[in-house]
């Protein structure tokens, strides 16, 4: 600095260019405050009360208390990553507690608190699909990781509108259960079973929606039935559910080959499952197609 106005802490300290506090201006007019001693803090207070620290270790800002403070942040976040993002962090020391952060890289927007080390729990990153001048258009991603693995995209919005996810469809994930309400899809085999005056059976792969607790089946079967009479079997559901009433589940099944062929879907409360019936005109081997909803209870 051109000029400047040195303290030093006492004994501990020596009147050298790289010792004390010091206030000066700089040859070209910019004011600086300076903390010269190697690993010492600078603390702001305010009648006594500290409300601002600049610490030396990781280069941290923060407001209030170093031990719980309203507002952080920092460039480094334990060696794990040189990117500046901001942390919002009043517990992160204690495994229950959270931080939230923003991560210029990696577009992070939360981190949560796993004792002394943190790990990236979601993050919503704005896209540039196009970056013309005067009509920049932007998309917004959002990203969550699992088992430490790097953070991917899940779920976007692009800039016109539409809606899209990348792990919708045939999810790994189970999808079971009424609290949470999916939205989802994906394809599977079902069971049958309870045949009654029926021969022959083959289902093939069955398509599923499910959108809250609603699911919305549709698929295929080849049946030969052994008299003209009622015939049926039961079919077991993508996603279990507690059938309480026939009416929890509803649906109609047609054969393209026979005129006037047609079947219902109900619930069976007793299995939980679907129970397509009709009555056979003939007992030709046909193929058929079914849809049918049902509540997931």
């Amino acid at each position: 600095m051109a000029s400047e106005i040195r303290w030093t802490a006492g004994t501990t300290t020596e009147i050298t260019s790289g010792d004390g506090f010091t206030v000066g201006i700089t040859s070209t007019g910019d004011a600086e405050l300076r903390q010269k001693e190697n690993n010492k803090d600078l603390f702001f207070y305010e009648r006594d009360v500290l409300t601002l620290s600049l610490l030396h270790n990781g280069n941290e800002l923060v407001t209030g208390s170093t031990a719980n403070p309203s507002y952080r942040t920092k460039n480094s976040d334990g060696g794990t990553t040189t990117s500046a993002h901001m942390i919002i962090d009043p517990a992160s020391s204690v495994s229950s507690g959270f931080a939230w952060g923003v991560d210029t890289p990696d577009g992070l927007l939360c981190t949560q608190g796993n004792g002394t080390r943190r790990i990236m729990g979601m993050a919503i990153k704005p896209i540039s699909v196009s970056n013309t001048a005067n009509a920049e258009a932007m998309s917004m991603a959002f990203y969550t990781h699992s088992g430490g693995n790097t953070a991917t995209e899940k779920f976007e919005i692009t800039s016109d509108g539409r809606i899209f996810g990348t792990g919708i469809h045939n999810n790994a994930g189970s999808m079971t259960g009424t609290s949470n309400q999916y939205i989802g899809s994906g394809t599977y085999s079902p069971s049958t079973s309870n045949l009654s005056n029926v021969g022959s059976l083959s289902v093939t792969e069955t398509q599923w929606i499910r959108v809250g607790n609603v699911v919305t089946v549709s698929g295929r079967f080849t049946v030969t039935p052994t008299t003209t009479a009622g015939c049926s079997f039961e079919i077991s559901f993508p996603i279990a559910s507690n059938i309480t009433n026939a009416d929890d589940c509803a649906g109609v099944a047609f054969c393209g080959s026979i005129a006037g062929q047609g079947a219902e879907v109900i619930g069976v409360v007793a299995n939980d499952t679907a129970l397509i019936q009709w009555v056979s005109t003939n007992t030709t081997t046909s193929t058929w197609s079914y849809t049918y909803n049902y509540e997931v209870k």
